[in-house]
């Protein structure tokens, strides 16, 4: 089954964020996988199909871009594959 989560270069905007989203979408903290440690242990998962809408907020939430990413996880023959959806990379 395929999920996504936000990972975090810090606690504090992981628990920002959080406190934020759980006002408007179904979110559930859960520690960040290896593959795509961001720096912070805590990452927030929800359903895939909820992606479009979790990047709408975050835009709206003004978190700088530099502080998370957000990916899309599927678990396949025991092992995560990840896709990362944004935000953008800044560019140089």
């Amino acid at each position: 089954m395929d999920f996504g989560v936000i990972t975090f270069v810090s606690t504090h905007a992981a628990i920002r964020t959080q406190n934020y989203l759980e006002r408007h979408l179904k979110v559930s903290m859960m520690p960040t996988l290896r593959e795509i440690s961001q720096g912070c242990g805590i990452s927030l998962r929800f359903a895939l199909d909820m992606a479009e809408n979790v990047q709408q907020r975050m835009v709206k939430f003004d978190l700088d871009p530099q502080l998370y990413s957000i990916y899309r996880i599927h678990v396949e023959n025991g092992k995560y594959i990840t896709e990362r959806l944004g935000p953008e990379e800044p560019r140089p």
